[in-house]
């Protein structure tokens, strides 16, 4: 009798409880939409049931066209799930099986390359293989360009392999081609069709599809690049470059009726399901990442399953947590930082866990001032906010450190020196602040500046607490390479 009086306790508290979550969440993202830093749709649910839905900001800024949860949106790299489930379903199936050899598929992948990749390693990221769009210039330069799935294979089929499948983790869009191309092979149909015959119609997920060349759907949110001085529409990009890695468009909505079809048999088995989830030594599965986290309150620890994505004006994020049926989806027509923060600070908020409010940018201020003004402007700007530091704005050294690539990118040289130059005096012992200050005075013409701070910054490796090991070496190894390039010169 205790029991069922608990439970009933349990029961009633719980609209309490979503509607103080979701209190919390829309004063956390109305925060975040002020500062310029969340232009979207998000979806929350607990123990399977939404909470909050809201679309944020601009789907199209020049109509003023407003996101709604029913915006379409680039989810990117989170296109990798649904191609691991096309090939689970075939494998369901007897269409294929995942432990058999890549070149049994696509036998004209050279058996010397492929002979011994099997598409368990594609779906989990150990193939060893290279990733295409890391050629140089591909992701900034040939994306425009359409591509038919033949055509990235054979780009793919040419780079050199990295390492033995199943010993290293690299992720990696190559795998998710070569998956959508032996969905193609075995049944004979477009990616697309097979996507839409085997998950998206069975789910009704209507707004959800292949994003395919062509006229501007409707309702389709329009992708913004997030700069010093505003947004600017992103670049076109033609997502049949990306293709089964990276080529899908949905909402906040179908996503939901995604997470709960993978809660279900509806779509996949339950060993199909834990194959999915199934963490390698790397923390990923077939097209998920996965770990195991405390969360909140228990004291033992939960499989937390997430992917982010990211495309030119688009990034997108969603957080599962099985046990407990939640969901947090975040896709945002922006591109920059913070995605994955957002979502941390919303589970934060769920699991009743303290969580920072974010802060303004003081780098961004800053810089913006040096821009539209001077640098002198920029420079009396940073005092004046030293001087009314408070929890509203954050000099933390990475922002400036971001900021100053961001000036060093837009040919800002000048504006980019002052900047890490802030970040020197602040943070001193930092090794990181003499490096970026050193790159910055090579790109801009200064050689004997950028010696002189490239070696201070081998001077203060050995004694910076804050890098890991790893990180220190990297450090040291282009450090030394530069300085090399420098003397060369």
């Amino acid at each position: 009798m205790l029991k069922k009086i608990l439970l009933l306790l349990v029961i009633g508290a719980f609209p309490v409880l979503a509607n103080l979550h979701a209190d919390h969440i829309d004063f956390l993202l109305n925060k975040y939409h002020k500062l310029g830093r969340f232009e979207g749709s998000v979806l929350v649910a607990e123990h399977g049931k939404i909470i909050y839905a809201r679309g944020i900001g601009l789907a199209d800024r020049k109509q003023g066209i407003r996101n709604e949860t029913s915006t379409r949106f680039r989810i990117a790299s989170m296109t990798k799930a649904f191609t691991s489930a096309l090939i689970l379903k075939l494998a369901e199936e007897g269409r294929l099986d995942i432990h058999a050899s890549l070149c049994e598929y696509l036998p004209e992948f050279p058996a010397e390359k492929g002979e011994h990749i099997t598409l368990h390693h594609l779906m989990n990221n150990t193939s060893g293989l290279q990733d295409y769009t890391n050629i140089p210039g591909f992701y900034k330069n040939r994306t425009a360009e359409s591509y038919t799935p033949q055509q990235l294979v054979d780009l793919i089929i040419d780079l050199p392999v990295l390492a033995e499948p199943g010993k290293t983790f690299n992720y990696n869009n190559s795998n998710f081609i070569l998956l959508g191309m032996i969905i193609e092979k075995i049944t004979g149909k477009s990616y697309g069709q097979v996507l839409k015959e085997k998950i998206l119609e069975p789910l009704q997920m209507s707004n959800t599809g292949y994003d395919l060349p062509g006229n501007r759907r409707p309702n389709q949110a329009i992708g913004y690049n997030r700069t010093l001085l505003g947004f600017q529409e992103a670049d076109y990009m033609d997502l049949s470059s990306m293709y089964a890695a990276a080529g899908l468009y949905s909402t906040v909505e179908d996503l939901f009726k995604w997470d709960r079809a993978l809660q279900t048999d509806k779509l996949l088995s339950s060993e199909s399901r834990d194959k999915m989830f199934s963490m390698n030594n790397f923390g990923y599965g077939y097209g998920w990442s996965v770990v195991k986290a405390v969360v909140g309150a228990y004291s033992d620890t939960l499989k937390v399953i997430t992917h982010n994505g990211g495309l030119k004006g688009f990034t997108s994020r969603i957080v599962r947590i099985p046990k407990d049926e939640t969901v947090i989806i975040l896709l945002r027509n922006s591109s920059g930082r913070g995605i994955t923060e957002i979502g941390d600070k919303i589970m934060a908020i769920l699991y009743d866990q303290p969580y920072q409010i974010p802060s303004r940018s003081a780098a961004e201020e800053v810089a913006a001032e040096m821009i539209t003004k001077s640098t002198k402007a920029g420079l009396k700007k940073y005092e004046q906010l030293k001087v009314a530091d408070s929890a509203e704005y954050t000099f933390a050294e990475a922002d400036f450190n971001r900021v100053g690539y961001l000036l060093l990118n837009m040919n800002k040289f000048d504006e980019a020196i002052e900047i890490f130059k802030i970040n020197v005096l602040a943070f001193p012992n930092s090794a990181n602040t003499y490096d970026s200050l050193g790159e910055a005075y090579m790109v801009a013409g200064y050689s004997d500046l950028a010696i002189m701070y490239y070696n201070l910054s081998l001077q203060k490796i050995p004694n910076d607490t804050n890098l890991n090991r790893e990180f220190k070496e990297q450090l040291k190894k282009n450090a030394l390479a530069k300085l090399n390039r420098l003397r060369s010169n």
